[in-house]
């Protein structure tokens, strides 16, 4: 039996591939949704596949489009159980939203366990936006529900707790995918679709009516750019065009650059929206190490993220107001804090949060950056190259206290000279003040870039927080690793909260991921808890704090090395000493 699974969640794929071990079946695991799962499908219809497994939604749209037999992993009500169990914990409104099958089963849950949670069932996919509209207008932050009602729950800036299915429902799906298949063997019919292939073209064009319905594609787009360009996001764009006219943007995709513009044209039935997207080049072609444009998706949800945390803390709340006044104006922010506070998702919030949130976000590691980006960034006749695509965009310079003396020289007389039509944001360390009084760092640098700042509170000052931080992240982990984790208990909270958070916010998302992992039961315990911390105050104590090593090995390699830069106060004497290489080696790999 040649079985397709389609988990629409990560999380929900690895519990697949675990429980099939030892089944009677050729089986193969992708993880997509809706139209992506139904890309698979219709692959696996080519490819003489016997039965599909998939969830709610994207099963339902398989079903109606695809003649191959799909099984639907179920939600339980001990499933429900458990995602409702964690809801309950979070301090702000909670509402269960989904079609009539899920709702009564979770309401029924509700009202067994006395729950004080409201339900409201949609009857298609179409309708979930309406609902979670309403219920964003009425002050609800976290929405239960399936992948389906979480995705636009987070479109529209709120908390999707995910209704994940546990392994008595995978199991029971097994058994169900024998059934049909025994039933279907004699009725299955082989069918054949051939797809021409057309040659790739330099560029992809593709033209969209008000509805943003696509009236004509060239092949290069459909088959190369659309996989990256939901419609969702060409929606948005296509409304941009259509509102404000010529449009100019940037995105980094299959690590490449693209630039994408667009014009209205006027059409029989009404003005139309002409989008071109070109370039391919990869970050070293355009000489952009370290440097990144932050994808859009990505941006989104950090920024819906931040504007949902429900924060005890009254220094935590004022930044998080500050931050979304700032959204639409022409200044440029200074964010503050120590390590781990937050700093860039403040930032992505102040950008994607706001009117600026389709255009570039381009972000750039002061420590990481090389010689080539700062000779084109600050160069008036190169940097049209890079800067003329980010009208209305932001350039978020990360820890700029990284930051060497030449270049904040050269910084600084740009800015005397330019007013570019993008928005600065700054990230620093909270000392960086004591480093400018003292000749550390270009007081006229800083007060540039420091028209409006945003100090951010440590998770030392803020430790009312850890709680409600904590059950975000079981959240996200529950789904990543296919846990069914509902909260912690109260000892293994104040545990967590006796902490010292050296690495704050970050390093508690850290430790509440391997806690998600150990945990054994449905509660964290301060078992658990205890031994993950054990092993962070051993690093602490022998001199090996937690460090970022995401990346590549020369990416990591800079990381530690501006850290040294940093710790002995940017003197380079010093740090090639305390890395035990010479002074040219130095300064060859910090070029």
């Amino acid at each position: 039996m040649k079985v397709l699974a389609i988990a629409p969640y990560e999380g929900l794929k690895e519990m697949i591939l675990s429980l099939a071990e030892g089944q009677d079946m050729e089986l193969r695991v992708e993880t997509g949704d809706l139209q992506q799962g139904l890309k698979y499908a219709e692959e696996a219809a080519r490819n003489g596949t016997d039965i599909i497994i998939s969830r709610g939604g994207t099963a339902k749209l398989i079903q109606s489009r695809v003649a191959i037999p799909v099984v639907e992993i179920e939600v339980s009500g001990y499933d429900m159980l458990r995602v409702l169990t964690l809801a309950k914990g979070y301090p702000g409104k909670v509402a269960i939203v989904g079609f009539a099958q899920v709702v009564a089963g979770a309401a029924a849950v509700c009202e067994v366990l006395d729950m004080k949670i409201s339900s409201y069932t949609v009857q298609d996919e179409s309708g979930v936006g309406q609902v979670l509209q309403e219920l964003r207008e009425q002050g609800y932050q976290i929405i239960v529900g399936d992948v389906i009602t979480v995705k636009e729950a987070e479109k529209l800036g709120l908390i999707g707790f995910l209704l994940t299915s546990g392994k008595e429902s995978v199991l029971r799906s097994f058994q169900q995918a024998r059934k049909w298949h025994a039933l279907f063997e004699a009725c299955k019919r082989e069918y054949g679709m051939a797809y021409q292939v057309l040659q790739a073209e330099q560029a992809g064009v593709a033209v969209y009516d008000r509805e943003q319905r696509q009236v004509i594609g060239n092949p290069y787009f459909n088959q190369q750019i659309a996989p990256f360009m939901d419609s969702e996001k060409i929606g948005r764009i296509v409304r941009e065009i259509l509102t404000e006219g010529t449009f100019h943007t940037m995105l980094e995709q299959a690590e490449q650059i693209w630039r994408v513009s667009g014009y209205p044209l006027p059409g029989p039935d009404g003005p139309l929206a002409v989008l071109r997207i070109a370039g391919g080049k990869s970050r070293d072609e355009l000489r952009l190490r370290g440097a990144s444009l932050v994808p859009a998706e990505a941006g989104f949800r950090a920024a819906q993220v931040a504007g949902n945390i429900v924060s005890h803390n009254s220094r935590m709340r004022h930044a998080l107001d500050k931050a979304q006044s700032y959204r639409d104006q022409e200044l440029s922010v200074w964010i503050s804090g120590e390590k781990g506070t937050g700093k860039e998702l403040l930032a992505q919030f102040i950008h994607f949060g706001g009117e600026r949130g389709l255009r570039p976000f381009l972000k750039i590691e002061c420590g990481l950056a090389s010689q080539d980006l700062w000779d084109m960034l600050l160069n008036e006749e190169r940097n049209e190259e890079l800067f003329g695509s980010l009208a209305r965009g932001t350039v978020f310079l990360r820890d700029i206290d990284g930051l060497g003396e030449a270049e904040q020289k050269r910084l600084a007389d740009y800015l005397d000279k330019q007013t570019p039509a993008f928005q600065w944001i700054v990230s620093s360390r909270e000392d960086i003040l004591e480093r400018t009084e003292s000749g550390g760092f270009s007081a006229e640098l800083y007060y540039r870039l420091a028209e409006v700042t945003l100090p951010l509170p440590s998770l030392r000052e803020r430790k009312e927080d850890i709680e409600g931080l904590s059950l975000l992240y079981i959240n996200e982990y529950n789904a990543k690793y296919g846990k069914q984790v509902v909260g912690l208990r109260d000892e293994a909270r104040e545990e967590l909260e006796r902490f010292e958070w050296r690495g704050n916010i970050h390093q508690l998302r850290q430790v509440i991921e391997e806690a998600v992992l150990l945990a054994k039961g449905l509660y964290i315990e301060q078992g658990e808890i205890s031994e993950v911390l054990s092993t962070r105050r051993m690093r602490t104590e022998f001199g090996k704090p937690d460090f970022d090593l995401s990346g590549t090995l020369e990416e990591i390699e800079q990381r530690i090395i501006q850290q040294v830069l940093l710790e002995e106060g940017m003197n380079q004497v010093k740090t090639a000493e305390r890395l035990g290489i010479s002074r040219t080696t130095l300064w060859r790999k910090i070029k």
